[in-house]
């Protein structure tokens, strides 16, 4: 995957040091002011939510009448849409995710969207590709079982007796 969201990631939980000293921050995350009608990629990090065995099987963004969201994906721990907002003032947007392991987490992001309208119209970029959490070793002999068992001319990876290799161009 090429596209990886960089800005606009709120993370859940808190900051380690204040857990760490037992502490615990109430603030409601929130995404980077906006204008009406502008778009962009806007994230929640929850990884300081999961445990370690956990990866993140689904989740939503519930956006209602407040945006358009032209595609959702997720990035390790990482969810995200990209969204043109259609409301505005001070916008509370519920993202739920369910877990590997069954359980479901849900925190409410906010952002305030002004009412002047953006003076640029959005357009959403393509969607991301789809995203594999984790690697397992299923995984990874489906697709070793997959390559050619001879170096391709063009270059690639190719199947050199159960090892992957990569052949460059000749």
């Amino acid at each position: 995957m090429s596209w990886r969201p960089t800005a606009r990631i709120v993370t859940l939980g808190g900051c380690n040091s204040l857990r760490l000293r037992g502490l615990t921050s109430s603030m409601i995350p929130t995404w980077p002011s906006t204008y009406l009608g502008s778009g962009n990629d806007y994230s929640v990090d929850f990884s300081n939510v999961l445990t370690g065995a956990e990866t993140i099987s689904s989740f939503a963004f519930g956006t209602g009448t407040n945006a358009t969201q032209a595609w959702t994906t997720s990035f390790g721990n990482i969810v995200t849409m990209w969204a043109s907002w259609t409301a505005s003032g001070s916008l509370m947007i519920p993202v739920a995710v369910l877990s590997s392991l069954g359980a479901t987490y849900q925190a409410i992001v906010s952002i305030n969207v002004s009412a002047t309208a953006s003076i640029l119209t959005p357009v959403a970029p393509s969607a991301p590709g789809e995203t594999i959490p984790t690697v397992n070793s299923t995984a990874m002999d489906v697709w070793i079982e997959s390559l050619p068992t001879s170096a391709p001319e063009d270059g690639g990876w190719w199947n050199n007796s159960g090892s992957p290799t990569f052949a460059f161009a000749s």
